[in-house]
């Protein structure tokens, strides 16, 4: 779909790796001059922003912790200062979810976590829309998880925080679409070439990752880009009557 976002400006929230690295070069080949925000890991935000300028697009990386609602109003205002507009927000950026029974995790692990996932998902939107309003249309993409819709033992926490985005996905659609405004949801499975990845299946072991991955109607797990892809489809006018939606990315996990 290259060419498909000529013209258009979009912010990708933790996009110094994985699945949001892959977002972020996906949208500047379509077309898309890209901003992609870090916390920590400055020197992998810069070395995407350059591989998205080394493949022709304009790009940029910017520092600001989404949970900080002051620094996400800054976040948006130099993009909009650097490009003039923005057509686009993915709301990639999540903590890392603890693996433990619902009682597990610490008081201030949930809340942190919380602030991340959900409050920074609401933050950026809140940001974003005056412009996306002023301009009579955007496109926002949330990135959920298939934990949403599992509600597996020991995922209370990522179960619970991305079932939160997801209804607040569903709720924007509804309220911003008069303003030519769409919303909707990507939601991964077991994606293989990430950190969040290896992650769980480290945490699960090797016996329970080859259950999983063999119980998958497609037989193995995804690859970042193949979650990137359906957000560049999202993103463009192909995907112009579909809002509201979380779109599973997860090798049939969830039928």
């Amino acid at each position: 779909m290259n060419g498909c976002l000529d013209g258009k400006v979009a912010l990708v929230t933790g996009g110094s790796r994985g699945i949001g690295e892959a977002i972020a070069l996906a949208l500047a080949a379509a077309g898309a001059a890209v901003a992609l925000s870090y916390v920590a890991q400055r020197d992998r935000a810069e070395a995407v922003a350059a591989r998205a300028r080394e493949a022709g697009a304009k790009a940029m990386a910017l520092p600001a912790d989404v949970a900080d609602a002051e620094a996400v109003t800054g976040m948006v205002q130099t993009v909009l200062e650097r490009f003039g507009r923005l057509d686009l927000l993915v709301n990639n950026a999540g903590g890392v979810p603890v693996y433990e029974r619902a009682e597990g995790p610490s008081v201030e692990a949930w809340q942190r976590a919380f602030m991340i996932d959900v409050m920074g998902t609401v933050l950026c939107s809140r940001a974003a829309l005056p412009r996306m309003r002023d301009q009579a249309g955007g496109s926002i993409i949330n990135i959920t998880s298939v934990a949403a819709r599992l509600c597996q033992a020991t995922m209370a926490m990522p179960a619970t925080l991305k079932a939160g985005v997801e209804a607040f996905t569903k709720v924007l659609a509804r309220e911003e679409g008069r303003h030519g405004i769409r919303v909707n949801a990507v939601s991964p499975g077991l994606i293989a070439d990430t950190d969040m990845g290896r992650f769980t299946m480290a945490s699960w072991g090797d016996r329970r990752t080859d259950t999983v991955i063999k119980m998958l109607p497609l037989g193995r797990a995804g690859q970042a880009a193949e979650v990137a892809g359906v957000v560049v489809f999202l993103a463009s006018d192909a995907a112009s009557y579909i809002t509201g939606k979380i779109i599973p990315v997860d090798g049939g996990a969830v039928i």
